[in-house]
């Protein structure tokens, strides 16, 4: 099959407009892990903190890393209950690597948000530097 071929298939990959329901589960979910994460101290958390290396000398304070994931699950919360609540049967359909796009999309936000917070984190929890 030539190239174009390929492409022509891939732009015909479809899904139903109504898996947009997706996009604010997984970012409900996601922020629900991450509080657990936080919350109980276990491994990944832990090993992300322990893991940067980032040369940047600065970064969010817990105040603020505590803000922003409020307000991410606020928002994955809010979209769940839109999306459940008041959508409407359609017949739309999305292409399937901007489906794909949007859940990787609220999965590296909730991650980019801790990661943020690192230098603060390790710092509050006297937990010792990347060797």
């Amino acid at each position: 099959m030539e190239s174009a071929g390929v492409l022509d298939a891939m732009s015909r990959a479809r899904v139903p407009h109504c898996w947009f329901l997706h996009f604010y589960v997984v970012s409900t979910l996601s922020s629900l892990f991450w509080l657990w994460q936080y919350v109980s101290g276990t491994a990944l958390l832990l090993r992300i903190v322990t893991a940067s290396g980032s040369p940047r000398q600065t970064g969010m304070s817990l105040k603020r890393v505590h803000l922003l994931w409020f307000m991410m699950a606020v928002q994955g919360v809010r979209r769940l209950y839109e999306s459940i609540a008041f959508s409407k049967p359609s017949s739309s359909k999305m292409w399937v690597a901007h489906y794909l796009i949007g859940i990787m999309f609220y999965l590296i936000t909730n991650v980019a948000i801790w990661v943020e917070g690192c230098r603060e984190f390790k710092r509050s929890h006297d937990l010792p530097p990347q060797s």
